[in-house]
C-alpha cells in the first residue's frame, strides 16, 4: 500500500472516530461505550501506551460484558456503571433510558492503578485497543491521538469523555485508583479516583 493509500485511510478513519466521539458526547443520556465479550479493561496514560507493545499499568479483567454508561464525573473522581447487554448500536437513542441498577450493597474492591504525566489518561476495552493495532492505515498511535484529541467539540463535559470502546480523562497528573464492584456475572460499576 502507498504511503498516500495509508495516508488517505488513516484521514478516513479519524473523520469516522471523531463523528462516532461527537455523537457518544452530544446527549448527556448517551455517554455509553461498550466492552466487549472477553470483559477486559486496561488503564494508564495514553502518551506512554500509544506504541504498537506498549503495555498499560492496569489490566483488568472480570469486568461485565455489554453497555457501560459514564455516570458521574467531578474534578476528582469518575463513576462508570454497567446498563445493559451489548453489542451498542450505531443509533444511541436505543440506549438513552438504560440506567444503572443500585447495587450499593456490594463492597467496593480495589481492581487497579495507574499514574499520569502526560495529562491524557484512559480507560478502554482491550479488544477495541488490539484492533488499533491491525487496523490497515491507522495503528495503536494514530488511534490513540485521534481519541486523546479528536477534532470534535466536547463542551461543557468535564474531564471526562466517551470515546468507542472507554473514556478519556483529561486534566490531572498524578496517581489514580480504579475501585470496582461486582457480583457472580462480572463487575458491573467502577469508580476512579485521584490518588
Amino acid at each position: 500500500m502507498s504511503e498516500t493509500d495509508e495516508m488517505a485511510l488513516a484521514e478516513a478513519w479519524i473523520d469516522k472516530i471523531d463523528a462516532r466521539i461527537a455523537d457518544l458526547n452530544r446527549d448527556p443520556q448517551h455517554g455509553v461505550f461498550e466492552v466487549r465479550e472477553s470483559g477486559n479493561l486496561v488503564a494508564g496514560d495514553l502518551v506512554l501506551c500509544k506504541g504498537e507493545g506498549d503495555s498499560f499499568d492496569a489490566d483488568m479483567g472480570g469486568i461485565k460484558p455489554g453497555i457501560w454508561k459514564l455516570v458521574a464525573q467531578d474534578e476528582d473522581e469518575v463513576y462508570l456503571a454497567w446498563v445493559g447487554q451489548g453489542p451498542l448500536p450505531d443509533d444511541l437513542s436505543l440506549v438513552t433510558s438504560l440506567q444503572p441498577s443500585n447495587r450499593e450493597e456490594t463492597e467496593w474492591q480495589k481492581i487497579g492503578s495507574f499514574s499520569v504525566d502526560s495529562g491524557s489518561s484512559g480507560i478502554l476495552d482491550w479488544d477495541t485497543v488490539a484492533e488499533f493495532d491491525d487496523e490497515a492505515g491507522v495503528g495503536r498511535e494514530v488511534a490513540m491521538e485521534s481519541l486523546m484529541d479528536p477534532n470534535c467539540k466536547l463542551e461543557d463535559r468535564g474531564h471526562a469523555f466517551v470515546v468507542p470502546g472507554g473514556i478519556i480523562i483529561g486534566g490531572n497528573d498524578g496517581g489514580y485508583r480504579i475501585y470496582g464492584r461486582g457480583d457472580d456475572d462480572g463487575i458491573f460499576e467502577i469508580k476512579v479516583t485521584l490518588a
